[in-house]
């Protein structure tokens, strides 16, 4: 064999196959390194080539393992320094007797591949743009998402990287505060739903999974009742046309995080295009509390309150969430909709299973309004339907589809073919003859 071909063997062996971080299970153990160039540069989806950690536990100089996470923050795509017992140490490189040794403790897989600014993806760093371009909230991540930008240092990865920790603007903590549960010993991941954590960003992997069905509610009956959860991302963006994801409700009553029921009816006011809250009696509420550690959510009945109200010029129709823009854009009396449309921007806190459930919606009535409808409240709801035209209200806003789905047509009655009689046609003309024959007896 030539010295050539040999050295060409020894150099392909040496890169070994490319890889893709997006292809290891959520929650993964990870125990290789990624080059910087990669973690600063490249996606999940992206081919990478990853190196392996020396006898002594440390990565390549030119590497990292990933980062110590960040507590309470959502970071990187692959988070490092988790201890046995859960709790969090640095990432540490030391040098005795000429010898490095490197201690990352366990490091995972935390998969987020956000949506950037620019409509690409999030880098495996966790940063939506280059180090040289991220600061703190300006790193090209979409309205909504704040993050932090951070510098590595150079003293436990012996090269020096970047990285960023993220949270949404509408944050509350979320999960178990323990750390014991955070690692699952047995199959050896890490359990991102149990990490505590402010709420992460919208628009990337969620976790834990949600298993979702697609709706479209033109296709529900107006007044129609609804008990399921819309995902939060569809409520503040689609219309009754569009295609959402919703879920099922927990057992305890709760929608899975990132989903909402709808939002609570706010009385004389017609208000999102999913209304909740109405008990048997007619009265209004929703709550959800925690005792001894389990959480419970009272929605009381939600319906469907289609208005479909055309939007302003360029904005399109009116949103689930009864708003003609996005949260970021609505305020008071601004938001979208067409002159001699009012309307008050809010958020209300419907409660999913582990945060308060922060929902934007928007109440509307005509400029020109007065009281209508009953003032009762006992005939809102009749036939396990909203009856819509009985809600005291104000004037609602000029315009808008509301029309149910039009039935199927009965099918038509079969035709017989030429020649043949229907069964029902031959039963009454044997019955026509049984008669001739009694008849002619009586007669003789």
């Amino acid at each position: 064999m030539s010295q050539s071909l040999v050295l060409l063997l020894a150099c392909c062996l040496s890169i070994g196959g490319a890889e893709k971080i997006g292809d290891y299970a959520q929650g993964a153990l990870f125990s290789k390194c990624i080059s910087v160039a990669d973690w600063e540069g490249k996606t999940l989806d992206d081919d990478i080539t990853l190196s392996d950690r020396d006898a002594n536990g440390c990565c390549p100089d030119g590497t990292v393992p990933g980062v110590k996470h960040k507590n309470k923050y959502v970071n990187a795509q692959v988070v490092c320094g988790f201890q046995a017992d859960g709790s969090l140490a640095a990432l540490a490189r030391t040098t005795a007797n000429s010898v490095t040794t490197c201690t990352y403790n366990s490091c995972y897989v935390w998969k987020q591949n956000l949506t950037c600014a620019n409509n690409e993806r999030q880098r495996l760093n966790g940063c939506c743009a280059a180090a040289s371009a991220c600061a703190q909230h300006a790193c090209g991540f979409e309205a909504g998402c704040k993050n932090y930008a951070y510098s590595m240092g150079a003293a436990a990865q012996s090269t020096e990287s970047e990285y960023c920790a993220t949270y949404n603007t509408n944050y509350e903590e979320r999960y178990t505060t323990a750390t014991d549960d955070d690692q699952n010993a047995t199959d050896n991941t890490l359990q991102l739903d149990k990490v505590r954590q402010f709420t992460p960003c919208m628009g990337g992997i969620t976790w834990p999974v949600i298993a979702t069905t697609k709706m479209t509610f033109t296709n529900s009956e107006q007044g129609a009742k609804f008990d399921k959860c819309i995902k939060i991302e569809d409520w503040s963006s689609k219309t009754l046309s569009d295609e959402v994801d919703v879920a099922e409700r927990y057992a305890n009553g709760c929608c899975p995080d990132g989903f909402t029921p709808g939002v609570t009816h706010k009385a004389n006011y017609v208000n999102a295009q999913v209304v909740c809250g109405f008990k048997a009696d007619g009265t209004v509420a929703a709550s959800s509390s925690t005792s001894n550690g389990v959480k419970t959510c009272t929605y009381n009945q939600c319906y469907v309150w289609k208005q479909n109200l055309e939007c302003a010029s360029g904005n399109g129709k009116q949103r689930l969430n009864g708003c003609c823009a996005a949260p970021a854009d609505c305020s008071g009396n601004s938001c979208g909709f067409k002159t001699g449309c009012k309307n008050y921007a809010s958020s209300k806190n419907m409660g999913t299973v582990n945060t308060n459930g922060a929902t934007d919606y928007c109440s509307t009535y005509d400029t020109n309004y007065k009281m209508e409808k009953t003032s009762g409240k006992t005939d809102d709801q009749a036939n396990d339907k909203l009856q819509i035209d009985k809600v005291y209200q104000y004037t609602k806003c000029a315009g808008g589809d509301v029309s149910s789905p039009t039935p199927a047509p009965t099918p038509a009655p079969a035709t017989p073919a030429p020649g043949t009689a229907s069964a029902s046609s031959a039963h009454l003309i044997a019955l026509g003859m049984a008669s001739m024959v009694i008849v002619a007896l009586a007669i003789f």
